[in-house]
């Protein structure tokens, strides 16, 4: 005779109703359990949810709310728009492509493709093509560790710059 699965049906309190209160919610239900989700705030979404009622001049022309806090999905973010198709909601997801720009010396560069990245002035040739090329591998191969070597890469091109301007200021020409 095989052996009747044991499963347990627990009582479970989720505190917040954000994004992932909410998720942990769903996916604990779907396994059975008895969930309880507490938000302190008068709605669910936490920073992920919008407002368009308290905001008094708020355009009328626009057809979403305005967010509480800046966030955004990639598109490689593949659970959220999993979840999303799951229950239900992947036609609410809008997805732009974003303008992304650097402001340094006073002057906005774009920073949002590899042509942008190539004409930015302050990196050397070598330093663009490395930049590129780690940038590419991050979109196409993400994985855990990508965020620290993105971290990495930033801190680098930063200080890069940075010293060489402050090595320019000590030393002229001859640096």
């Amino acid at each position: 005779m095989a052996p009747i699965p044991y499963t347990i049906t627990m009582r479970i309190a989720v505190i917040g109703a954000g994004f992932t209160g909410l998720t942990a919610g769903y996916y604990l239900k779907k396994q059975g359990h008895d969930v309880h989700i507490f938000e302190q705030d008068t709605h669910v979404g936490g920073l992920a949810s919008g407002m368009r009622d308290s905001v008094s001049n708020f355009p009328s022309s626009w057809e979403w709310d305005l967010e509480k806090y800046y966030h955004h999905w990639f598109t490689n973010d593949t659970f959220v728009f999993e979840l999303g198709r799951e229950i239900g909601v992947s036609n609410k997801f809008i997805t732009k492509r974003p303008v992304s720009s650097i402001l340094f010396e006073n002057n906005i560069y774009p920073f949002d493709s590899p042509i942008n990245l190539l004409k930015f002035p302050h990196l050397s040739i070598k330093d663009r093509l490395k930049t590129g090329i780690l940038m590419a591998r991050l979109k196409y191969q993400y994985n855990e560790s990508s965020s620290e070597v993105l971290k990495t890469l930033l801190h680098t091109i930063i200080c890069h710059i940075t010293q060489a301007k402050l090595l320019t200021k000590k030393s002229g020409n001859h640096y």
